[in-house]
């Protein structure tokens, strides 16, 4: 993920894919967004990575510059555990709607630290997930609107890249 100056005053832009990790018994995604409705994962990693900051991070716009800027220092920064990201798997990596959501702690992780690189931000997800190709549209977006929609109806595909259009 890559967090970048916005073009507008007072914005960031988040933009990236998600993490793969690969085990044994299939492959875990790493989201770009947290378990909490509607809260972005890069907002979160902001927030992590200013508290490293001398200042703070007080001067908001001016702290992300110094995290984005290319001649920046590296920062690294751990991610409180209630701050986490979504992750998940799939039955079958070809059906969205057979996605699963995976709790870190049964896969062992204990902790995730952020670090910031001038890095090229990688793509490629959408050749592991050849469903992927509109963002605004959910996991299950043939579903029925309801009350109590399926995990998949709740994920959207902007949820594993940015780099997809809406």
């Amino acid at each position: 993920m890559k967090l970048l100056a916005d073009e507008r005053s007072g914005g960031v832009l988040t933009r990236g894919e998600a993490t793969i990790i690969e085990l044994a018994d299939g492959p875990v995604f790493v989201l770009l967004k947290t378990p909490v409705a509607g809260v972005d994962l890069g907002g979160e990693a902001t927030d992590a990575l200013l508290a490293t900051l001398p200042d703070g991070g007080d001067d908001y716009i001016a702290a992300i510059n110094k995290l984005g800027g290319w001649f920046a220092d590296p920062v690294s920064a751990e991610l409180p555990r209630e701050k986490w990201p979504l992750m998940v798997r799939f039955g079958d990596l070809n059906d969205p709607t057979s996605v699963k959501r995976i709790d870190p702690e049964s896969l062992g992780v204990k902790r995730i630290l952020l670090e910031t690189t001038h890095d090229d931000v990688t793509v490629g997800l959408q050749d592991r997930l050849q469903w992927l190709q509109n963002g605004g549209l959910s996991l299950d977006p043939g579903g029925s609107p309801t009350t109590s929609p399926t995990f998949a109806q709740t994920i959207y595909q902007s949820a594993f890249t940015s780099e997809i259009k809406r």
